[in-house]
């Protein structure tokens, strides 16, 4: 994302530790995790936690974030209760595009890329 942006919404110390909360925003115009570029721009909520030993290092970090939130605004998670959804559901659950009707109709033809197995 050449274009990320980084914005600080609360931070909280303590002696030992760092809680930062920002939000993440840009544009998908190169591979993450995979996923060719999308185009598509992105905007979540993150917390990373930071931990620090004795001496004040580094000694640990956890980063949290909603993935099926970027996953959705890039276009590649679907809620299950919309046809595409309940197609992608299907897919992954059988592990195939062998069977789509169970009860949801006759499916078009999509490409899933990362969605299927």
């Amino acid at each position: 994302m050449p274009d990320l942006r980084i914005d600080l919404q609360q931070r909280y110390a303590s002696d030992d530790a760092v809680v930062v909360e920002v939000i993440i925003s840009g544009h998908h115009l190169g591979v993450w995790r995979g996923l060719p570029p999308t185009g598509r721009s992105v905007n979540f909520p993150l917390c990373g936690i930071f931990v620090f030993d004795k001496d004040d290092r580094l000694a640990g970090e956890k980063i949290y974030y909603d993935r099926a939130t970027v996953l959705r605004q890039l276009g590649m998670f679907h809620e299950p209760d919309r046809m595409v959804g309940r197609i992608a559901t299907v897919i992954i659950a059988n592990g195939s595009t062998d069977d789509l009707s169970n009860g949801f109709g006759t499916a078009p033809n999509i490409g899933f890329g990362l969605l299927t197995k």
